[in-house]
């Protein structure tokens, strides 16, 4: 991680020595962090699109990942349905009734994507920073 870590400091300095120390770390762990956020929520987007209904128009086109708020320290991303598909999605994932009776089968396939995010976004974080 560190090129330079063994250089003379006077004992006055110490303490700005280790403070830039630990900055220069932390602005490591920082960006490994949101590059395995950016990796694992394209993952899941994949996952999520690959378990969506075939059949169901153009809804699976429209599964895509976008940043929704990022600041210096954090990052979150989101998988969602575009041009307005959403409106489908808690239909398809939980089913519902019909105007007939009875009730649609499920298909859950956000649930596989969070499934993925559960599993995997602190494994492969932790692989980044060894």
């Amino acid at each position: 991680m560190f090129t330079k870590l063994a250089r003379k400091i006077k004992l006055d300095g110490l303490a700005k020595a280790v403070q830039e120390t630990l900055d220069k770390y932390n602005d490591e762990v920082v960006e490994k962090m949101k590059e395995t956020v950016d990796e694992i929520s394209k993952e899941a987007g994949k996952i999520t699109k690959q378990n969506a209904p075939v059949n169901k128009g153009d809804y699976k086109k429209n599964i895509k990942v976008k940043t929704a708020y990022e600041s210096l320290v954090e990052k979150k991303r989101v998988v969602y349905v575009a041009n307005g598909k959403y409106r489908l999605s808690h239909l398809l994932e939980k089913g519902h009734a019909l105007v007939n009776g009875g009730r649609t089968k499920a298909h859950p396939h956000f649930k596989y994507g969070d499934d993925y995010v559960k599993q995997n976004l602190v494994k492969k974080f932790k692989k980044k920073l060894k």
